[in-house]
């Protein structure tokens, strides 16, 4: 299991890879993966399930 200092860093990371890894050009919109992802029907859905349950499933104990 990981301590604590790098559990947090390593989620906050993926936040920031899907919320805002973008920037639109000429504006300060960001936008992410789960926001690209979600324009093909399903698939956002299936990466931020993934995403979750990933962390889910690391932490069940």
């Amino acid at each position: 299991m990981m301590d604590s200092s790098a559990e947090i860093e390593r989620l906050e990371r993926l936040a920031h890879r899907m919320d805002s890894l973008f920037r639109i050009p000429g504006t300060g919109i960001r936008v992410g993966l789960d926001s690209l992802l979600g324009l093909i029907p399903g698939v956002g859905d299936v990466a931020a399930l993934a995403a979750s349950g990933a962390h889910g499933i690391q932490h069940r104990d």
